[in-house]
């Protein structure tokens, strides 16, 4: 195997794509047809499904409650043009909200990736907006994220300028706190959240990274697909624990070895140990930070392969037993208020007809889930909503902001708001 590994990167660096990719799928014992060579960037060996597979539950299942909104948006600049989808919940009113980024691994869609994780539903019930980015099938041909590439690892380059350009785009036609803004992936999209925690630490307050690796764990198609079977080598890049991070991570992957998930915590697990908690099919890490908060969290899920825990079979790559990683997730985010510079930001050039009303939401305490009471394991019982975000961004950091196309919406419906508590989320489904 060794030979192969060292023959497919001689193919790579010479450009012959196509033939690396072959070698190195017939190495790993899959079948050939990745990548051709035909100028596109190659496209890594995440799982695919058949092309053009459909998924009629996904649409349906990602669609807003009676008062949601799911809109349709796209933002482009000098590095290309990407759409994607929003999601803003029916409590939304204009007050200042947290937003979570959710980037879909290979063959996925946002409507795909939305149905599966159900993170629309949370969105509902704790009131935050959710956008999911959109992969290019002519920049990948699975629609893989391409954070294997070091065209695609840097600030204000490639993809990860555009999804920090899709954020600043939200915060720019909504109202968003610009400290409680988060960043989740699974898989190839685990991988680019990463990326983006590491170069984007000042726009990205923590990050959920699900089956995916670490910053710079490869530079080509050959070490992409050494660090999936074995870990990047010699450990992490710098740039790793710039933010807050759970991880989730099947031990049973055979996609995305758990190594992977141990090079993603190092930053912590090299100079803190863990609490250690254990329930019915998982083990949990947690790194807590100097003030006893959370810094970094572990989900070692058993029996997992390759997809995303708890989800909804409604999506792809998902598997409904096991903890909800969503819900996980959320709670994780919540736990992290913005940060002092933050909060006490003014915003000039946003009109508000009421300065008092304003100031006094100014100085409602935010609830962490410290304060609320942090349970070990899954399926914690959120019986309050929390008014997550508290401000509005400056017009200033619009300047990266370019090609703002108009919103059309899927659903509606004047409804009352729904309330804290959600249905629980179970379902029957595999990956």
């Amino acid at each position: 195997m060794q030979d192969d590994m060292t023959e497919a990167t001689r193919l790579t660096r010479s450009g012959r794509l196509a033939e690396a990719t072959a070698l190195i799928q017939r190495t790993l014992g899959r079948s050939a047809g990745g990548a051709v060579d035909n100028g596109r960037p190659p496209s890594p060996p995440w799982p695919t499904l058949p092309e053009g597979a459909p998924f009629p539950a996904a649409e349906a299942a990602a669609r807003p409650g009676p008062a949601g909104r799911f809109l349709d948006a796209s933002f482009t600049s000098a590095a290309g043009s990407r759409g994607y989808k929003l999601y803003v919940p029916g409590g939304y009113g204009g007050q200042a909200v947290p937003l979570v980024v959710m980037l879909h691994g290979c063959t996925q869609t946002p409507a795909d990736f939305a149905a599966g994780t159900r993170m629309n539903q949370l969105a509902e019930r704790d009131t935050f907006l959710v956008a999911y980015p959109e992969q290019a099938g002519a920049s990948n041909q699975r629609r893989c994220w391409n954070w294997f590439l070091p065209a695609h690892q840097r600030r204000d380059a490639g993809e990860p300028s555009l999804l920090a350009g899709i954020t600043r785009q939200v915060m720019a036609t909504h109202r968003v706190d610009p400290g409680r803004v988060f960043v989740a992936g699974l898989s190839a999209g685990g991988a680019m959240a990463a990326v983006l925690a590491a170069t984007y630490p000042d726009l990205f307050r923590a990050a959920g990274i699900h089956s995916g690796l670490a910053y710079r764990a490869a530079h080509d198609v050959a070490s992409a697909y050494a660090a999936m079977r074995d870990g990047p080598a010699g450990g992490p890049a710098a740039g790793g624990g710039a933010v807050p991070l759970i991880v989730f991570q099947g031990d049973r992957d055979t996609t995305v070895a758990p190594a992977n998930a141990a090079a993603l915590l190092s930053p912590w697990s090299a100079s803190t140990q863990p609490e250690v908690v254990s329930g019915p099919g998982w083990t949990r890490r947690v790194y807590r930070a100097s003030d006893g908060r959370p810094a970094a969290e572990w989900w070692s899920v058993h029996q997992l392969g390759h997809a995303w825990s708890g989800g909804s079979p409604e999506g792809s790559f998902t598997r409904p037993a096991g903890p909800d990683a969503s819900a996980e997730l959320v709670r994780f985010f919540s736990g992290w208020p913005a940060l002092p510079q933050d909060l006490d930001e003014q915003h000039p050039g946003v009109d508000d007809p009421d300065a008092q009303e304003q100031e006094e939401r100014r100085h409602q305490p935010v609830e962490s889930a410290a304060a609320a009471g942090e349970q070990a394991g899954p399926g914690r019982d959120h019986r309050q909503r929390r008014q997550l975000g508290r401000h509005r961004v400056h017009h200033d950091r619009l300047t990266l902001v370019d090609g703002w196309t108009s919103h059309r919406e899927h659903g509606g419906g004047e409804q009352p708001r729904r309330h804290a508590h959600a249905e629980q989320l179970h379902g029957e489904g595999g990956r």
